[in-house]
């Protein structure tokens, strides 16, 4: 719970001093809200690919697209990782980091949403 705590710090003082636009937001609450729920959806999804991988036979065809689709959705996430991690040890947040920001949101969901759709198909 404290890396979603950190995310909503992150946001929340990213978005309030300037260095993140709220591309598209009404508010950085809805920015906050927006992050919080898809960082939390993909840490989700991520657990449950973890366990049900070891259960699937490695040359069935689903679960080859479903190890692919898990490997583009921890590369389309790891910038939000990233940046949880470095507000959490006190570290500098780039000014390139808290550009992407949003865009890193959507990928997120995104690459999320296409590996819970394949893991939806499993057995």
């Amino acid at each position: 719970m404290d890396s979603v705590r950190i995310i909503v710090q992150l946001i929340g003082g990213l978005a309030l001093t300037g260095c993140v636009g709220l591309h598209g937001y009404g508010s950085v609450a809805e920015l906050r809200a927006d992050a919080l729920a898809v960082f939390k959806e993909h840490n989700q999804t991520a657990s449950e690919v973890m366990l049900v991988v070891p259960e699937l036979a490695p040359d069935d065809a689903a679960t080859v697209r479903l190890l692919d689709a898990d490997a583009v959705m921890l590369a389309a996430c790891e910038p939000l990782n990233e940046l949880a991690i470095a507000q959490r040890e006190g570290e500098r947040v780039s000014m390139r980091q808290r550009s992407r920001l949003p865009a890193t949101i959507d990928d997120c969901r995104q690459t999320t949403h296409e590996t819970r759709r394949l893991l939806s198909l499993i057995p």
